[in-house]
């Protein structure tokens, strides 16, 4: 039985989920005081990427991502293509949980093992998924609120406190576009925005009406991008450039910052929970679209699956890397240019000519058989 999920269930997910880990850690650093100028311009090509994977799934409607490997390739490809992208979705969710044990670790459990926070919050996801996809949706629905409301608490604390300096977003493109440029490809194409377009392959095959997914889709991505621009915003203002750029939480070093009438002070908590619940929803998804391939390389359903491999994503979360700068690293400088731009760019621009090609094809040999 397909699972699906409402349009509004489709739109706060897509929210969360671009939020997810990015608007905490730091993103578009290479851009300096205009980070948010990046992330702007990065939505650009965001949004041609969700009109090319909306168009065509259009084309195969009620197929995901890895039954339309199979139109474009065979059987046999597809399957070789499927097995490395559900790798390439379940390593994602191996990244996305190395920044929350990180972040944890350092801001809350400071004496947990790591390991008993990785493997505590997989088996949260393990139960969420094998409930279905449909419960994942209504997580969403429910906490995406308190969500909002946090960021919205936090800027509002922030001028409050009179901690936002609006001369540290100054000068303005001091250094031209260069290095803005160098900020959007491949790093902000890659994380977050490249992500959004690549997880609608399979999540608009799952909406309770396709007709209105793509609209719903761009709202969300918009709206998304919007907040991850402030929170940019919000970081260097109240922290500076310098700070932000040492920071691996900026997010976080901006909630210590916040006193206000010796009353409302050291909000962390807050900001743990966005953290929280954006990874949550965050690993569900990369580990939904991985399962997913698995159910397709074997035709079987996903749901025995489920706890094996998320048991494997908290451990190699944790053996990934030895140290948080290492992780760093990978995520920014190894991920972008020989993971992100090949799965989320290159092999969805390749299928989608290949899958136009065929249907014109198709329609060229059915009007020459009347």
């Amino acid at each position: 039985m397909k699972e699906n999920i409402s349009l509004w269930q489709f739109f706060v997910l897509t929210i969360t989920f671009e939020l997810g880990s990015a608007v905490v850690v730091g993103i578009g650093n290479d851009a300096k005081q205009d980070a948010w100028i990046a992330i702007l311009l990065a939505a650009l090509p965001g949004f041609l990427l969700i009109w090319m994977y909306s168009y065509l799934l259009s084309l195969l409607p009620g197929k995901n991502l890895f039954e339309i490997m199979e139109v474009a390739f065979g059987r046999k490809f597809a399957m070789g293509l499927t097995i490395a992208y559900s790798v390439y979705f379940f390593y994602l969710a191996c990244y996305v949980l190395r920044d929350f044990v990180e972040m944890i670790g350092s801001a809350v459990l400071f004496n947990t093992p790591s390991g008993v926070v990785a493997v505590t919050l997989m088996l949260v996801i393990a139960y969420i998924l094998y409930l279905g996809f449909e419960v994942v949706g209504r997580v969403a629905e429910i906490f995406s609120p308190y969500m909002f409301f946090f960021i919205f608490l936090l800027s509002i604390f922030v001028w409050i406190s009179g901690n936002f300096e609006i001369k540290n977003l100054q000068p303005v493109l001091s250094e031209g576009f260069q290095p803005i440029m160098n900020a959007i490809f491949p790093q902000l194409l890659g994380f977050p925005i490249g992500e959004i377009p690549i997880i609608f392959t399979v999540l608009m095959a799952h909406t309770s009406n396709f007709k209105y997914s793509r609209k719903v889709g761009m709202y969300a991505f918009g709206t998304g991008t919007v907040i991850l621009v402030w929170a940019a915003i919000l970081q260097i203002a109240v922290l500076g450039v310098d700070i932000k750029l040492r920071s691996d939480f900026p997010l976080l070093s901006v909630a210590r910052m916040v006193s206000f009438a010796n009353f409302f002070e050291r909000i962390d908590a807050t900001i743990v929970f966005i953290m929280m619940f954006g990874i949550i929803l965050k690993i569900s998804v990369f580990s939904f679209i991985g399962l997913k391939g698995l159910e397709y390389v074997f035709r079987m359903p996903y749901r025995p699956f489920v706890f094996p491999m998320s048991m494997l994503i908290a451990l190699f979360s944790l053996i990934n890397s030895e140290s948080f700068a290492e992780h760093i690293e990978k995520g920014f400088k190894i991920l972008p240019p020989y993971f992100h731009m090949p799965f989320q760019i290159y092999i969805p621009l390749l299928i989608f000519f290949i899958v136009i090609w065929k249907k014109k094809r198709h329609r060229f040999r059915k009007g020459g058989n009347r």
